[in-house]
């Protein structure tokens, strides 16, 4: 059939997660505030699967993301103890809160020349009126950066100056 969505609403623990769409529609898996999805290997986000993020954590090895869609507020925990992992964007997008919001990544972010990453605007405050994606490790960036002003509150789009900056991306490492 057409789009479906499956809610983690507790914690779980899997070997892998596959998720990607049939083309007839959009397959998303929605994890919960302060529950957590671990994966032994790792995760890959295809072709009309997307994940969102309510608030919760993904603890896994590294996500693949080859045509689907990453977004929402939470956190994404990569690697092993202390070997970082990798979120690898190669030709999907990035889409940090549902509306405005924080994505933390702990581990390596990788945008390739094919990802998009995508980042809304509705004011100058940090996270309550303009996405971040905060990345505890390294970046390589490459690819699309898609900025959308948004009105907050029922508003017309925000309207920046040229003295607005947004420090939408932030990284620990180089």
């Amino acid at each position: 059939g057409g789009s479906q969505e499956v809610v983690l609403s507790d914690d779980q623990t899997i070997w892998e997660l596959n998720v990607a769409g049939t083309g007839s529609g959009t397959r998303t898996l929605l994890i919960g505030d302060g529950d957590t999805l671990t994966t032994f290997s790792g995760v890959n986000i295809k072709t009309d699967g997307e994940i969102k993020l309510a608030g919760g954590t993904i603890d896994t090895q590294f996500v693949d993301m080859r045509g689907g869609t990453l977004g929402g507020s939470g956190t994404i925990l990569t690697g092993s103890g202390t070997i970082a992992g990798q979120v690898e964007n190669r030709d999907g997008r990035v889409e940090p809160g549902d509306g405005i919001g924080t994505l933390n990544i702990e581990g390596r972010y990788a945008n390739t020349v094919s990802g998009i990453l995508a980042i809304e605007i509705g004011g100058t405050t940090p996270g309550t009126e303009f996405d971040q994606l905060i990345i505890d490790g390294d970046v390589s960036l490459a690819g699309t950066l898609e900025v959308a002003f948004i009105g907050l509150a029922a508003g017309p789009p925000f309207a920046p100056t040229s003295s607005d900056s947004f420090e939408f991306l932030t990284a620990t490492g180089t």
